[in-house]
């Protein structure tokens, strides 16, 4: 496997069909790398499937990815939560970062709503309910809503990866 990245997607492929230009995931995911990268201090690497050179064991790559990533930032929409590879993504990472008390009560796990209405939380599996959903996207969004959620979102993601740092920072100088 390459380098581990920063920040694994989990989405669905539903999502990012579009009648016209730019699909919204993928849109997400330019306006994400860049937010993230100037607010984190480097640049982040955000993997998603279309990474995936051809003649990929693609399988594989998934899992490698997910027992690795530093983040798993899930786009929960209808079609996510009708996705049997959401849920093989999103029970791998559970069953590896729910035992992780690095942070404490905070996960890895960033969970974002996308085409939901409100109440939406109480029809998911407890797992994903115990999380604290923050961030809130529509297909259907000004530009500057888009942006606005966008750059909150980035600084969610950069937070929590400058504590993975501080984390592995302070355990590092502990050993020394």
């Amino acid at each position: 496997m390459a380098n581990p990245s920063d920040v694994f997607l989990s989405y669905s492929h539903l999502d990012n069909e579009a009648a016209e230009g730019v699909g919204f995931i993928s849109r997400l995911v330019k306006f994400i790398q860049v937010g993230v990268s100037l607010k984190y201090g480097r640049r982040v690497t955000i993997w998603w499937d279309e990474n995936l050179a051809a003649g990929t064991q693609w399988n594989q790559e998934i899992y490698d990815q997910l027992s690795e990533c530093r983040v798993f930032l899930a786009i929960v929409s209808p079609s996510w939560t009708n996705s049997q590879w959401a849920g093989q993504e999103w029970h791998a990472v559970w069953n590896r970062l729910a035992v992780d008390q690095t942070l404490g009560t905070q996960t890895r796990i960033i969970p974002v709503s996308f085409e939901y209405s409100k109440g939406f939380i109480s029809t998911l599996p407890e797992q994903q309910r115990s999380l604290q959903f923050r961030r809130h996207f529509r297909m259907v969004m000004t530009d500057a809503e888009f942006k606005t959620e966008v750059d909150a979102l980035a600084e969610d993601i950069s937070r929590l990866l400058k504590r993975l740092d501080e984390k592995t920072a302070a355990e590092m100088g502990s050993t020394a």
